[in-house]
């Protein structure tokens, strides 16, 4: 009975001893699988942004592009405008000033 007793008390050592080991490892995977969460999370967020600046980018490029050339066109209008007015100011002046009088 004794021997018995003493093998109970080994398989419960053994048992106990597993189990504490169980844990420990459970404690290493769970802190190792945080740790991959936190650097997929930074690496997530890092390549997130890094795509958000190069498109920020580009839409600033495009954007600067369709100002400048809207301003040229704008130029453009002015100066056909101004070369309009030039050439044609006294008539201008004279049918305004018919348009007046006539209203």
């Amino acid at each position: 009975m004794e021997d018995v007793l003493k093998r109970l008390y080994e398989i419960e050592s053994a048992a106990s001893a597993v189990k504490k080991d169980t844990e420990r490892k459970k404690r290493q995977l769970e802190a190792a699988m945080k740790r991959k969460t936190e650097e997929f999370d930074a690496k997530t967020a890092a390549d997130t942004n890094t795509a958000l600046a190069k498109q920020r980018a580009q839409l600033n490029a495009q954007i600067e592009r369709e100002l400048a050339a809207q301003k040229k066109e704008v130029e453009t209008v002015l100066h056909s405008l101004e070369q309009e007015y030039n050439l044609h100011h006294t008539r201008l002046a004279n049918d305004i000033l018919n348009k007046m009088i006539k209203d």
